[in-house]
């Protein structure tokens, strides 16, 4: 069984969810608006709802071997922040 990895490009406007397996190709791709304005949690449950659904759909084939994220600032643990 090949291995698979998913990788989340949040952005301030973008979220980008991709799954990619061990070779490198591209296994599919997913571009959503990011609505800051809903606040973090609405951003969090988008993320892992698109991360959740790759991963259900190229397990049967692929394992998942990791996820990886990448945000372009920084991350506050405090409600109401971004």
């Amino acid at each position: 069984m090949q291995d698979f990895a998913i990788g989340v490009d949040v952005g301030g406007t973008n979220l980008r969810v991709a799954a990619i397996d061990s070779g490198g190709q591209l296994l599919e791709k997913l571009s959503l608006s990011t609505d800051m304005q809903a606040g973090r949690e609405a951003v969090l449950q988008e993320m892992c709802a698109a991360v959740a659904g790759l991963r259900e759909r190229h397990a049967s084939s692929t394992r998942l071997a990791g996820i990886g994220f990448g945000v372009p600032g920084l991350i506050y643990l405090e409600e109401g922040k971004i």
